[in-house]
């Protein structure tokens, strides 16, 4: 029996030392689950501000093209009423 207690000592320390590593593994798992949930929900709130920025550049064209669209009305009537001008001298 006692030739047996160094051996199973052995096993024993072993034993500790993969449950030690086990807890060190499981500990990183978890702060780098962590890390990532933070870093998820970072990217969540940068999608909003993009969304938030994309609506508003949206405004913007939609108020550029219609400002075009009266520009070019515009200048279609000023050609409209030379042109009758001239046809009418």
């Amino acid at each position: 029996m006692k030739g047996n207690c160094p051996e199973l000592e052995n096993e024993l320390i072993k034993s500790k030392k993969g449950f030690e590593a086990s807890e060190d593994n499981n500990r990183n798992a978890v702060f780098k689950l962590q890390k990532l949930h933070t870093e998820i929900g970072e990217l969540h709130q940068e999608i909003e501000q993009l969304n938030i920025q994309k609506a508003e550049l949206q405004v913007v064209m939609d108020n550029l093209r219609d400002t075009k669209e009266q520009h070019v009305s515009a200048k279609n009537n000023t050609l409209k009423q030379q042109d009758e001008q001239l046809k009418g001298q």
